[in-house]
């Protein structure tokens, strides 16, 4: 693995961050979906599997990329992944449902910000422990 010189240069490199875009892609094309196609019946199985992907994946994988440092297993790091989307996703919801912002749309939205924060934190870890290996 070769050292980049910088944090740009190593998203430049897809090989190795090709989960961070992947991760971006998830958000933003569920959000725009939610926002600006509610109606559109032909782009509904779209929005469910990305929305699934979104509250019950994504947020805890690149939660738990940006934590942890050790290797886990597969099946570990799926399970935890799931688990920890979910309690994201239900913390997001609870902290929404406190005021009156409490909508599918705040909710996607409020969710996408937590998941395109966590990605980069993901990836600028990532290229830390690149450095430091």
């Amino acid at each position: 693995m070769t050292r980049h010189p910088s944090f740009l240069q190593f998203l430049g490199s897809f090989q190795h961050v090709w989960w961070f875009y992947a991760a971006l892609l998830i958000s933003v094309v569920e959000t725009v979906l939610v926002l600006y196609a509610p109606q559109v019946t032909i782009l509904t199985p779209i929005r469910m599997t990305l929305g699934l992907s979104l509250l019950g994946y994504v947020p805890g994988y690149l939660t738990l990329r940006a934590l942890l440092s050790e290797r886990l297993s597969t099946l570990e790091r799926f399970a935890m992944s799931v688990f920890l989307s979910v309690a994201i996703s239900v913390s997001i919801g609870i902290a929404l449902g406190i005021g009156p912002f409490f909508q599918a749309s705040n909710g996607v939205f409020a969710l996408s910000l937590y998941t395109e924060g966590s990605a980069i934190l993901a990836a600028y870890q990532s290229y830390r422990r690149e450095g430091m290996g």
